[in-house]
């Protein structure tokens, strides 16, 4: 009897709990890669690593291998660096690929892979790819006869190519990454720092975008106690920011190799005008398709910002941002959500007449509404107003802060270089601090225009300033 060969991939990766849409979300991810296991052109393993609810009946559905202990952050987040080290231990393979739990697999995956992997590349490498996100927050995947060409319509009709820095895929060589620091999943900089590390051990990276997409859901951070706040701010953030030390690098910028028809091409400019142009981003259609999906006719399936109005809104947050539009990074001050409810009715009227720049404009004012209150309550009294920071926030803040009749004296910024230089045609002041420790009568309101939040809320507080009263975010 002839032995069954053994196979040359393994795919891991950790789930969060099995509830809600999440649930769907990830068995459409996982039922795909199961599908995929069905074709004789690229034999895979598939492993489940942690212990969260459902993840085992998760497993038992696809035939799973599930490893339960794996170490994590002190708040239970599971460690790149555990995650990476237990795949490899309980695995063979000569190549292993760590993917993000809700990502849908379409056939393009395996038929590019088997290809690539065949060619037997003689160095070290690390492929990945873009992802386009689509509204899907059902169960689709293998429910029906038909789910696979439902899929494409899906993702034809309402997919949106994301930027090249949502990393979602890292399939390496068992050689690559002997030495991962202790970073937290799905917080900032691991990803980036991967790609760095594969540049500095003199692999190849490569970008098969243009050969197969990854398929994302969309979804907010609502689970998060503060939202998106918690992945760019909480404390395993910061973590992964000490631990990576500044060496990180967008898959952009990081990879050396583009997988076009297979082929192995360099990543020269002419290269990446083409894959610019294969993959440019439609965020107005992503933020179309779920605005579409909010709007409830009658006797249909209630929509989410009816049954689930605060994940509805996260989800908008998400969008929102994606269409380079400034929200507060407070998600405490979102108003009520009859006025939500209203905003959304609205929004679709301008939708329906062709202004989604309208549209959007009514779901940001609305979110955004108590944030703009707080600051009209400042401008009324004549109070200087100054924005801390001056990075991209701070561009789309001061944008937004114009359409709603809100001007403001100026910038800081902690970078003492910057003082004396203008930032949209605004003085940069020197040291915020040097602004705020003012007496309380000469003291400007202070807008947080920066990621940094915490760091900055803490400097203010350290002044005796208070938040809502002499500043917000």
């Amino acid at each position: 009897m002839t032995a069954k060969p053994e196979p040359r991939l393994t795919l891991f990766t950790t789930c969060k709990p099995f509830e809600g849409e999440t649930a769907a979300m990830q068995f459409n991810a996982l039922r795909s890669w199961h599908e995929l296991q069905k074709s004789r052109k690229l034999t895979f393993n598939i492993l489940l690593l942690g212990k969260d609810k459902g993840v085992i009946d998760a497993a038992r559905s696809i035939g799973a291998t599930v490893i339960s202990h794996i170490n994590t952050t002190p708040a239970g987040i599971p460690l790149v660096s555990s995650l990476f080290e237990t795949a490899k231990q309980h695995s063979s393979s000569e190549y292993l690929a760590y993917i993000n739990s809700d990502i849908i697999l379409r056939t393009d995956f395996i038929d590019t892979l088997a290809s690539v992997l065949q060619s037997e590349i003689k160095q070290d490498f690390l492929l990945t790819a873009r992802r386009i996100n689509i509204p899907l927050n059902t169960p689709l995947v293998n429910q029906s006869q038909h789910w696979r060409s439902d899929l494409d319509s899906i993702v034809d009709q309402s997919g949106s190519w994301d930027g090249p820095n949502a990393v979602d895929l890292f399939l390496f060589n068992r050689t690559l990454f002997d030495c991962i620091p202790d970073f937290a999943i799905g917080r900032m900089q691991w990803d980036n720092w991967l790609i760095w590390k594969a540049r500095e051990s003199n692999a190849l990276v490569i970008d098969a975008s243009q050969d197969f997409a990854l398929l994302h859901p969309i979804h907010g951070y609502a689970g998060h106690a503060r939202g998106w706040q918690d992945i760019t701010q909480g404390d395993e953030a910061g973590m992964n920011r000490n631990l990576a030390q500044g060496h990180i690098l967008g898959l952009e910028q990081g990879c050396t190799h583009l997988l076009k028809q297979r082929e192995l091409v360099e990543n020269n400019a002419e290269n990446q005008r083409t894959l610019a142009t294969h993959c440019t981003p439609s965020p107005e259609k992503e933020f179309t398709a779920y605005l579409r999906q909010q709007s409830v006719q009658p006797g249909s399936t209630p929509s989410e910002a009816e049954t689930e109005p605060d994940k509805a809104i996260d989800v908008f947050r998400t969008l929102l941002w994606r269409n380079e539009r400034y929200l507060p990074q407070d998600i405490s001050t979102v108003t009520d959500h009859v006025e939500f409810s209203r905003a959304i009715e609205s929004a679709v009227k301008h939708l329906e007449e062709g202004r989604i720049s309208s549209a959007m404009d009514t779901i940001q004012d609305t979110l955004a509404a108590t944030f703009l209150d707080r600051i009209r309550q400042s401008q009324a009294t004549c109070r200087p107003i100054i924005i801390w920071g001056t990075g991209q926030m701070a561009e789309r803040l001061v944008i937004f802060l114009k359409r709603n009749h809100i001007e403001i004296t100026g910038f800081a910024d902690s970078n003492a270089d910057k003082a004396g230089r203008l930032f949209m045609s605004l003085p940069v002041t020197g040291s915020p601090i040097d602004q705020v420790s003012k007496k309380p009568g000469d003291r400007p309101f202070v807008i947080i225009g920066s990621m940094f939040v915490n760091e900055i809320q803490q400097a203010l507080h350290n002044q005796g300033l208070q938040y809502n009263t002499d500043y917000c975010y």
